[in-house]
């Protein structure tokens, strides 16, 4: 049996926790930028991120209990390596929908779209409500 040592081993747990986390970061992070490219609506949004927090809730629940009767080690590879294949499509998907999508969709000539989804703000001084252009 080889062993394996502790510096690899940390090594190996990194690089897998990067890779199957980053998707839960750039997610949120890129969001401006997934508005104003893909000309989302809110709703649309809410759908994105609903979508991927909630499969984290239902998945977490069962690959917990599967640690029981299966070695926690192959359902961790397993895990990360769905999350990372996952993220990997959803980059490739967005890259086949930009791509193929109508340009004057996705990038108007006007700002009409980008001002029907931009939050209005409130002076607190005066209380008026004004759309940032």
């Amino acid at each position: 049996m080889t062993t394996v040592s502790a510096p690899r081993i940390l090594a190996a747990v990194c690089f897998a926790q990067v890779f199957a986390q980053i998707g839960a970061y750039t997610l949120p992070a890129l969001l401006p930028t997934f508005i104003r490219e893909w000309s989302l609506s809110n709703t649309e949004v809410g759908w994105l991120i609903g979508v991927f927090y909630a499969s984290y809730v239902l998945a977490v629940p069962v690959l917990v209990s599967l640690t029981d009767r299966i070695d926690a080690r192959s359902v961790y590879i397993f895990s990360v390596t769905l999350t990372i294949i996952s993220h990997l499509g959803f980059a490739f998907f967005a890259a086949i929908n930009i791509h193929t999508d109508n340009k004057a969709k996705i990038m108007p000539e006007d700002n009409e779209v980008i001002k029907e989804r931009t939050f209005p703000l409130t002076n607190i001084s005066t209380g008026d409500n004004h759309l940032i252009a």
